[in-house]
């Protein structure tokens, strides 16, 4: 029995069951290494023997092929003749047969079976699939749901129900962060994955940082924009008032000069 703790995960790719294509899969059962692309590490349905010896996928041989010097291995750089390859077939009902583990394991699925079975099993039958609260963002089993929310959310219902639903654009942001983040819970990672995994890791937190900081950016702006409408508010006021008392002023003036000139015509 091959040991668990040292299978690696594959992705498949171009092969007749639907849906198990580019997932990462973790087989129950050591897989023929004439079969895995040396260089990309997927599970086509050929590979390409080269004089080398190297194995590779037909699109990373047609990207050796395009290099300008001519064809060479991108593993040792060794100048290969097309002529001198040799496609090694995947037979559909071999690579049908591989067992593996559900996709769901890392969540506690126990299920184990051929690609066939399995596709059908996580589509249909499993309940270990993995959903996020809506009130906490708390990730759970989507059976343990409803209990959750009920029992041990730690969002307050009242605040809940009196702040505005999510915009579109934060659900979606939220959605693909937590698509993002899930993508690192699968179990037993080839370490050769480790640092690509740490750097994507780090662009999705710079993400949210500068997401954050434009916020705080826009609510300081709608200040500034408040105070300056409050202050051009203000001088609008004043200015009325003024124009007020000088339009009284002038009718005062007005009554004043005119009273002098009915006085004098009395008088003649």
């Amino acid at each position: 029995m091959p040991d668990n703790r040292r299978t690696r995960l594959y992705r498949l790719s171009g092969h007749a069951v639907g849906g198990v294509n580019w997932r990462h899969t973790r087989f129950a059962e050591d897989v023929p290494q004439i079969h895995v692309c040396c260089l990309c590490g997927t599970i086509p349905a050929s590979t390409v023997l080269l004089p080398c010896s190297h194995l590779l996928c037909e699109p990373c041989r047609e990207g050796s092929a395009g290099l300008g010097t001519g064809p060479s291995c991108p593993l040792d750089r060794e100048p290969f003749d097309v002529q001198e390859c040799h496609v090694v077939p995947m037979p559909t009902r071999k690579s049908s047969h591989l067992r593996a583990h559900c996709w769901n394991e890392a969540a506690g699925c126990g299920f184990v079976g051929s690609l066939d079975a399995l596709l059908l099993h996580f589509e249909r039958d499993c309940s270990f699939h993995v959903i996020e609260c809506p009130r906490c963002d708390v990730t759970l089993l989507h059976k343990d749901l409803p209990e959750h929310c009920v029992t041990t959310c730690l969002a307050e219902t009242a605040s809940a129900s009196t702040q505005p639903p999510p915009s579109q654009d934060q659900t979606l942001a939220r959605h693909e962060f937590n698509a993002a983040v899930s993508d690192f819970k699968t179990p037993l990672i080839d370490h050769n994955q480790l640092a690509v995994m740490q750097s994507q890791l780090k662009e999705i937190v710079e993400h949210s940082k500068k997401q954050d900081a434009q916020v705080l950016e826009i609510a300081r702006l709608i200040g500034d924009l408040e105070r300056t409408l409050r202050d051009e508010l203000a001088q609008l006021v004043g200015g009325v008032s003024s124009m007020s008392s000088l339009l009284e002023n002038l009718r005062d003036s007005s009554k004043e000069e005119r009273f002098p000139k009915e006085r004098c015509g009395f008088f003649l």
